[in-house]
């Protein structure tokens, strides 16, 4: 992450997958980013994370 918002001009960071993939959650949750939304995609749930980099 640190990375990204050193070296880009990125707003956010945003992860996407699907709540039966537990070990891709613990990962998004373990670089820091937060749960933002659920959403159907092809009758597919989705859960979307984000994390702001705090640059405006």
């Amino acid at each position: 992450m640190n990375y990204i918002e050193k070296s880009t001009d990125f707003q956010a960071v945003l992860a996407v997958t699907v709540p039966q993939n537990k070990s891709s959650v613990k990962l998004i949750k373990k670089l820091g980013l937060i749960f933002y939304k659920t959403e159907i995609h092809e009758n597919d749930e989705l859960q979307l994370y984000k994390i702001d980099l705090g640059k405006v």
